[in-house]
């Protein structure tokens, strides 16, 4: 069916005009065996409900968007479809997005058979609801912290309506503040693994990144830090254990994730306040990388580099802006600042006919959440032989001078047999792909492969314009030349497309026709 467009524009709380709306699209579409005669439309920012049971019609006019202009101070938007037959609802669809001023975020649902659980029967499902366990169906929340009003029971503070739990429970509010609902266990530091306990050793339990220790003050397990000898800041979290390390550098963006990489962790991935105060805290007045990336585009894509899904975001007063502020350089990359997150120039060097790429260099947060016990968004494994220092599986990887990557645990081998490109995307063993070197570890170990062999295609093509380049083969893995880029000298230097790229022993990437003939580079992931 092609897509209608349903736009409901409902303007909210905004006082005065800004030369671009906040708003939010929302992309719906009708699950399988779903039927009725209405569909209704609820929207929730961070104060509470803004939109309340807007009609849309028949759910048989989907799939189509809805455009909700919000405030520019709304936070996020959780957005709530009701598909309802003879008054009675038969199918849901529910999810939250950050709202960014003067931008437009989108967000995807399918509305599907059945309904959601609501706790506490007010019509807001668990998953949006920001007082489970009490009803608030208007979702009021006076501070924009995201606890709604009705779960406030701590005189002068919040603790996110999650109190006691046992005896001998400490609320870390302490009576006056806002923890977010975290509980010191009953007993933690005496030395015995009670109830509700990853670890407790005593007298030894810290949360000193510096200290030798394995157990928080909150007797969760400790990620591993590794040294912090020449960091500028460094803190464990005692109730999940994940570590947060800031260096200096300066480097480019690239070169940060690589730096993070070789000490088990990542770009620092922020996913609520409390742990964007913990990383501000350790980073202190300097600007420095975090791991969210920004494709720009009709509309803008943010992607956080351990894949976790974008639901918070902390930007400062006219960010993102995408150059505007900076001489016009693209911006694809993502730092925190005093003043709150910007965007800014990934700083990784162009070559040959890529798209000019200026320097950039920062310092940088890194997190590490391996090792503590917990399987973590992003991560495959944690711990044990079969599991790499990053938290990924280990793939299979016996062939002939084959290299399996320390750092993702995919396995890159080079497949014999001169064939050209479009052969080559269909020439790797089933179960593997062309390979598709996205980061500057990736590229290591894909180059590891490589070595006294000769030149071997990768899957990225330019097919129509010089310098903008693509992967070929099926991965979610985006290509951008201002983040990260294998060429080095005049290459890419090709003077017509299609031309294609295979990697050589000593030279890196190299663009060239596609009807020549090489190797191929495959890779298991």
């Amino acid at each position: 069916m092609t897509t209608r467009a349903l736009v409901v524009a409902a303007l909210l709380t905004a006082a005065g005009c800004r030369s671009a709306p906040t708003t939010v699209r929302v992309s719906l579409a009708l699950g399988a065996g779903v039927s009725g005669d209405d569909l209704q439309l609820t929207v929730y920012d961070r104060n509470g409900r803004v939109v309340d049971a807007s009609d849309l019609g028949s759910p048989s006019r989907l799939p189509g968007d809805v455009v909700v202009m919000l405030s520019p101070g709304a936070g996020e938007a959780r957005v709530l479809a009701v598909a309802l037959a003879g008054g009675a609802p038969v199918a849901v669809a529910a999810g939250r997005v950050p709202v960014l001023p003067a931008h437009e975020m989108t967000i995807g649902l399918t509305v599907t058979a059945g309904m959601l659980p609501d706790s506490d029967g007010d019509g807001v499902p668990d998953v949006l609801d920001n007082c489970p366990t009490t009803a608030n169906a208007d979702q009021a929340c006076g501070d924009g912290s995201n606890v709604g009003d009705a779960c406030r029971t701590m005189p002068g503070g919040s603790d996110g309506g999650v109190i006691g739990g046992g005896p001998g429970d400490v609320d870390m509010a302490g009576g006056g503040g806002d923890d977010g609902g975290v509980i010191v266990p009953a007993g933690c530091g005496n030395g015995v693994l009670d109830s509700g306990e990853q670890c407790d050793d005593g007298a030894k339990n810290s949360d000193d990144p510096a200290a030798v220790a394995t157990c928080t003050t909150m007797c969760k397990t400790r990620a591993t830090c590794g040294t912090v000898s020449g960091a500028t800041g460094a803190k464990i979290d005692p109730a999940t254990g994940h570590c947060y390390v800031a260096w200096p550098g300066p480097i480019n963006y690239a070169s940060a994730q690589r730096d993070c990489q070789s000490r088990g962790g990542y770009l620092a991935v922020i996913t609520s306040s409390a742990e964007n105060t913990l990383v501000s805290a350790i980073a202190g007045l300097s600007q420095m990388w975090i791991g969210l990336e920004i494709t720009h585009g009709a509309t803008d894509s943010y992607h956080w580099v351990d894949n976790e899904m974008f639901l918070y975001a902390a930007f400062a007063t006219g960010e993102p802006n995408n150059g505007s502020a900076n001489g016009g350089r693209a911006e694809d990359c993502v730092a925190r600042g005093v003043a709150g997150w910007a965007d800014l120039p990934c700083g990784f060097p162009s070559t040959g006919n890529l798209p000019s790429s200026p320097s950039f260099a920062l310092g940088f947060v890194c997190e590490s959440s391996c090792g503590n016990g917990v399987l973590e968004p992003g991560e495959e494994c944690d711990g044990g032989p079969n599991c790499t220092a990053n938290c990924y599986l280990k793939r299979p990887c016996t062939e002939s001078g084959a290299f399996l990557s320390p750092v993702n645990g995919h396995c890159y081998f080079v497949q014999s047999g001169s064939v050209n490109y479009a052969t080559a995307l269909n020439s790797c063993p089933a179960g593997t792909h062309l390979a598709t070197l996205a980061d500057i570890a990736e590229n290591e170990s894909g180059m590891g492969a490589v070595i006294g062999k000769n030149d071997a295609w990768i899957a990225l093509k330019a097919a129509s314009t010089l310098g903008s380049y693509d992967w070929g083969a099926p991965t979610s893995e985006a290509f951008n030349s201002r983040r990260y880029h294998g060429f080095t000298g005049a290459e890419p230097n090709e003077s017509s497309t299609p031309n294609c790229v295979r990697v050589s022993d000593g030279l890196g990437w190299r663009d060239i026709s596609c009807n020549n003939t090489y190797d191929s580079l495959c890779e298991r992931e």
